[in-house]
């Protein structure tokens, strides 16, 4: 190969390079700066937010090992809890922006900032007893041995004090050493 060929060769080696070094220094500094954070109160109703109905029936059954009429059961049931958990989070969210409407005025209402935050508290509690209800619901429906499979499911997706989810599978703690 001649020398002005192995020059260009590795110029464009050195431009490839130096593209995709920028890269990924920028993809770095966008996920650590730039990101939006999600607090940790949220996430579980970003979650529920976003179920993909087929992808958590397949998990149900395959998981808890669900008959097609536990499955059709369940499948009747969730539609009214559905419907209940977004008007619920539909509401939440006019919530928040009220109270990003209020924070942002020139001259805030203290009560009704706060008036907002107890109504945010009310919505979250009936999120949460729509959120038991359904699990109640599904477990009603299983037998004993689906049953301690959604127990553990259960014990799995809680969070654990301090933040995190359980890092031991099955609501077995993990071994002291």
């Amino acid at each position: 190969m001649e020398t002005s060929n192995k020059r260009k060769l590795l110029i464009w080696s050195i431009i490839i390079l130096v593209i995709i070094n920028v890269t990924a220094l920028a993809t770095i500094a966008w996920f650590r700066f730039f990101r939006p954070v999600i607090p940790p109160a949220d996430v579980a109703v970003i979650q529920q937010d976003n179920p993909h109905p087929r992808q958590l029936y397949r998990f149900l059954r395959e998981e808890l090992g669900l008959t097609a009429s536990q499955l059709e059961d369940l499948k009747r049931g969730d539609e009214e809890n559905f419907i209940q958990t977004r008007l619920i989070l539909d509401a939440l969210q006019e919530k928040r922006m009220a109270i990003v409407e209020e924070l942002t005025a020139e001259k805030p209402d203290t009560a009704g900032l706060n008036r907002f935050a107890a109504e945010i508290g009310s919505l979250h509690r009936s999120l949460k007893i729509t959120t038991n209800n359904h699990f109640l619901n599904i477990k009603r429906m299983c037998n004993a041995q689906q049953q301690e499979k959604l127990n553990r499911f259960i014990r799995d997706m809680a969070p654990c004090p301090g933040g995190g989810q359980h890092r031991h599978r099955h609501g077995q703690k993990e071994r002291q050493h």
